[in-house]
């Protein structure tokens, strides 16, 4: 019996042991390179996730999550794999300091560019519109696909009102480095106006798509 309890505590241990040492050598890898390219990027991201849900997993207390994904709806998760989907979908710091400049132009107009693409049922020229790191993960034409089978559940927009909301994260500039634009749009498939929502942030100079989700 006592074999039996020990083996979980055994693991946990490995799994935190895990977490640390991938914790630090993710510091040294951010102080070698402050300026990853795309595809580091993506890895980065991966591995740190990844270490800090082995941290987590050694941590007391419960934590549950609910968040949008690209064009997927939403992923619900707790425990050690909640801290990976948060750590994996919150953008890390991305600092003016680091080379992002924040576009003085407004983030309207591609969040309109890609709603008008999207009714129209240009799904592909939609999806491209995205996040470089999100077209690697989902290239255009698989997000096509996925766009075209969820706007049909959805059916034709008959009206859309807003953005009714602007929900903004601020950088150390004070300025917004990723934003969400809600608005309240009748589907035709639905008796009542649901929310929908376009996720923008920044890249290089300008705005993309980063995410849509509707509920």
């Amino acid at each position: 019996m006592s074999h039996i309890t020990q083996r979980p505590k055994a693991e946990k241990i490995a799994v935190f042991t895990f977490g640390v040492v991938f914790l630090l050598l993710m510091l040294g890898i951010v102080l070698k390179f402050p300026q990853p390219t795309p595809i580091q990027y993506l890895t980065f991201r991966i591995i740190l996730s990844l270490a800090a849900a082995g941290f987590a997993a050694m941590l007391p207390g419960a934590l549950h999550l609910q968040l949008p994904l690209i064009v997927k709806g939403t992923v619900q998760a707790g425990g050690a794999i909640a801290v990976f989907v948060l750590v994996y979908t919150t953008n890390p710091a991305v600092l003016q300091s680091l080379g992002v400049q924040i576009p003085k132009v407004d983030a309207t107009p591609i969040v309109s560019k890609f709603l008008s693409l999207n009714d129209a049922g240009d799904y592909e020229s939609a999806c491209k519109l995205y996040l470089t790191v999100e077209q690697q993960m989902v290239p255009p034409a698989r997000c096509a696909q996925i766009s075209s089978s969820m706007m049909a559940n959805l059916g034709a927009v008959e009206s859309r009102r807003g953005p009714t909301n602007v929900v903004a994260a601020p950088i150390q500039s004070g300025q917004p480095q990723d934003m969400g634009f809600v608005y309240l749009t009748k589907f035709h498939n639905f008796p009542v106006p649901l929310h929908e929502t376009v996720y923008v942030e920044v890249e290089g100079k300008e705005w993309r798509i980063k995410g849509y989700l509707v509920q």
